[in-house]
């Protein structure tokens, strides 16, 4: 069985890889547009598709000691644009079945959660 630790590592790295990144930039401090993106992207399936579910402090050090208001405020900016942007949506639903096997639960569960 995976552990929480791990199955957000492998989030990282299929989120980089679909964004075309390298890992190391997901954690990294540079912020152009489509990079944050990514980063939102991976914040959000980390908070909401792993069981069971870390908490915000706990992400952030993964996340390479991140503060954990700013995994928050992606998370909540990252549900806002899936509420809007189907596209996205599709997108994040895609990556979620092509990452992550148990003990995560699907993705659409938590995107019902957030209205998409």
């Amino acid at each position: 069985m995976t552990s929480p630790t791990e199955a957000v590592r492998t989030i990282i790295e299929h989120v980089a890889r679909a964004y075309d990144y390298e890992p190391k930039d997901l954690l990294g401090r540079r912020r152009h547009k489509t990079l944050v993106e990514a980063r939102h992207v991976a914040y959000w399936l980390a908070r909401t598709a792993i069981k069971p579910r870390l908490s915000y402090p706990e992400l952030g050090r993964i996340f390479d000691r991140r503060d954990h208001t700013t995994i928050m405020s992606g998370v909540v900016r990252m549900r806002a644009r899936l509420g809007e942007e189907p596209e996205l949506a599709v997108r994040v639903e895609m990556l979620f079945a092509s990452a992550l096997r148990p003990p995560v639960r699907k993705v659409r569960v938590a995107l019902e959660r957030t209205g998409t």
